[in-house]
């Protein structure tokens, strides 16, 4: 049996998100947001990602991540990267988008990741680019 394309998938994980999902989530890549072993609330949206928000997204196998959305490339895709990574990940087509992360759950505690902490992801990269 054939493996499901990353866009059915995709749309299947958006269709129960339009209310809210929680996805777990694994690895290290958006450290030290999230970390390995914590849930994530995704809600769908009929709008494109704005600079450092967190999306969930198919990658091109078909497996869900969760990364910072950080701009789109030439051919109008969207570049996401974990913020403990230094490689963006391949370029999202619209069709592979699942929807932005609105909570983060870890080891009993649940907050809210919005427009601060965006400025938060925002102004540390500030900093970091005037060090350098």
């Amino acid at each position: 049996m054939a493996s499901p394309r990353p866009e059915d998938v995709a749309a299947l994980v958006r269709s129960s998100a339009a209310d809210g999902v929680w996805l777990p989530v694994d690895g290290v890549s958006m450290l030290p947001t999230i970390s390995a072993g914590s849930r994530v609330r995704v809600f769908s949206r009929s709008r494109r990602p704005r600079i450092a928000e967190i999306w969930a997204f198919c990658d091109p196998t078909g497996e869900i991540v969760v990364h910072r959305y950080r701009r789109l490339d030439p051919a109008g895709r969207f570049v996401f990267r974990g913020d403990n990574v230094v490689q963006h990940d391949v370029p999202v087509d619209a069709e592979r988008l699942i929807g932005a992360v609105t909570q983060v759950e870890a080891e009993g505690t649940t907050w809210s990741v919005g427009l601060a902490t965006r400025i938060r992801w925002l102004a540390g990269r500030l900093l970091a680019r005037i060090r350098r």
